[in-house]
């Protein structure tokens, strides 16, 4: 603005007015400018934490919360925290909404989808991450870890031309700086304890928690992978295999080539072409340390160097082979006359997080359907039970009254021919009324059996227990639920068919009124 004053000042007095207009219009820029850089911060601010909130919350619907949770859950504590200059509202605790912390509290009793499905034996429930897992793969000295700290604007790697990172770190946000051990890592990260068997990882094992929230490091986790070398140096854990069930987790590969170390390495290429043959869509290659080549011809001959051997090692490849020059930008390369093509690292990572959120919901709708069809399956197994038995009830009556009904006749006959002794010895006023009532009506039967021959005998009691044979080994009364039972598995299918879906289709609009520009 002063060379602009100036400027103006060596103008002749007529074109005095111009100038004053066109400074004044130039300073409109300026300000619209100022203005607009705000909201621009803060619009990424707000779509930063939405999505973070969203992969919470689906976090939560899978997972429930345990009783020391629910507290944390139910406050609303928030802190401001300056990140890249916008301020952005974030929490220990990472809070979510009321109406999803009341639905993950009271109607799913702290219990989540996870539960649901175990409870249903429903199979491949598995929780979303709330972070993406990205790895950082490459030779040694191949810049891994400057990457890293870079990214984080935290010291947390060490980093030299020595070898540094000799085991598998796995380097998240937290509120304080710690350090945690093999076994710990696997108790943080459930993703990895199908790994626990391999052997040598466990040692080699650590998560380094960063209070940092660097740009969108809050919302990823790296790992730090052992920079790899040829020769005689032995590792206490297989590289390739540990390598290739890390990246079965991972959302994004960056493979870093240096300079020195290209493509070179076989260890480093078997791991990549590994990788290729059935994860290659997360795989990104990077010429690291472009920064240390200015002259143009010879960065060329590097790049074409490590295509030809990415391309002889990779020849069934479903994605194009780039491999774009980075380096960590700082005030001693600031004149170098290479493009750095850091930024598109940026957006991968951030169109990453995107696709993990929209993953995250995709799959909250899979999985509802998933338990909703298991919940549906038992509650109509519970009403087919509930119709055999009223049938069956019929049926059973009827083969137990065949059964006992010849037994009853015998006795009723049995009881009357005892009366009538008992009237003939003492006289009928021995009876009574009542005697004599009964006796007449046992009449009937005992004329009917009276008239019944042996055989004829041996029949109605072979029927008889032919019935009670059918009824003691074909009518059973199938389990049922009791009513509590029913009551609770009706409310799991209202949260998996209405609860969980109208909050997916709430979240989904959420997240695009943040991120979708209304036309």
């Amino acid at each position: 603005m002063v060379a602009k004053k100036r400027s103006a000042s060596r103008q002749p007095p007529s074109n005095n007015d111009d100038n004053t207009d066109s400074m004044e219009t130039d300073q409109d820029a300026v300000d619209l400018r100022e203005t607009a850089e705000p909201k621009k911060g803060e619009r990424s601010a707000r779509s930063h934490a939405i999505s973070q909130r969203i992969l919470e919350t689906v976090f939560r619907f899978y997972e429930g919360t345990k009783e020391d949770e629910k507290e944390e859950l139910d406050e609303d504590g928030t802190e401001d925290v300056d990140v890249d200059g916008v301020t952005r509202e974030t929490d220990s605790t990472h809070v979510i909404s009321t109406e999803d912390r009341n639905i993950v509290n009271r109607e799913m009793h702290g219990n989540g989808l996870v539960y649901l499905a175990r409870i249903y034996k429903v199979h491949g429930i598995v929780t979303p991450k709330r972070k993406i897992w990205i790895i950082l793969l490459g030779n040694h000295s191949a810049g891994k870890s400057s990457f890293i700290n870079w990214y984080i604007d935290y010291p947390v790697q060490k980093t030299s031309v020595a070898i540094e990172t000799t085991s598998f770190t796995l380097i998240t946000s937290g509120n304080s700086r710690e350090t945690f051990g093999g076994p710990a890592t696997l108790q943080l990260f459930n993703a990895l304890k199908p790994m626990a068997d391999l052997k040598g990882l466990l040692p080699s094992l650590a998560t380094e928690i960063v209070p940092s929230r660097h740009r969108n490091f809050d919302m990823i986790t790296f790992i730090d992978t052992p920079g790899l070398v040829d020769g005689g140096v032995k590792y206490p854990f297989q590289p390739e295999i540990v390598l290739t069930e890390l990246v079965k987790e991972a959302d994004l590969v960056f493979t870093f080539f240096d300079p020195i170390g290209q493509a070179l390495c076989a260890r480093t290429m078997n791991v990549v072409e590994s990788i290729c043959q059935s994860q290659g869509f997360k795989i990104h290659f990077y010429l690291s340390k472009a920064d240390t080549i200015p002259d143009e011809s010879d960065r060329q001959r590097v790049l074409i160097q490590i295509a030809q051997s990415l391309t002889h090692r990779i020849q069934d490849r479903q994605f194009s082979l780039d491999i774009p020059p980075i380096y960590i930008p700082s005030d001693d390369n600031a004149c170098v006359p290479v493009r750095n093509h850091m930024p598109g690292v940026l957006s991968t990572i951030d169109g990453t997080i995107a696709q993990g959120v929209q993953k995250s919901l995709g799959a909250l709708l899979r999985d509802c359907g998933k338990v909703r069809t298991a919940v549906r399956g038992a509650l109509e197994v519970d009403e087919r039970a509930r119709r055999f038995n009223q049938r069956d009830f019929g049926r059973g009556l009827f083969l137990l009254m065949a059964a006992l009904g010849p037994l009853v006749v015998f006795l009723a006959v049995g009881l009357r021919r005892s009366l009538d002794l008992i009237s003939k010895t003492n006289g009928p006023e021995a009876l009574g009324v009542g005697g004599e009532l009964l006796l007449q009506m046992l009449d009937f039967l005992d004329g009917f059996v009276a008239q019944l021959t042996y055989s004829n005998i041996a029949y109605i009691f072979g029927a008889s227990l032919f019935a009670l044979i059918l009824w003691w080994f074909f009518v059973k009364k199938r389990p049922v639920l009791g009513v509590d039972e029913r009551r609770e598995m009706e409310g799991h299918l209202r949260i998996v068919e209405e609860v969980l879906p109208r909050r997916h289709e709430a979240l989904y609009k959420e997240y695009f009124e943040a991120h979708v520009t209304k036309g």
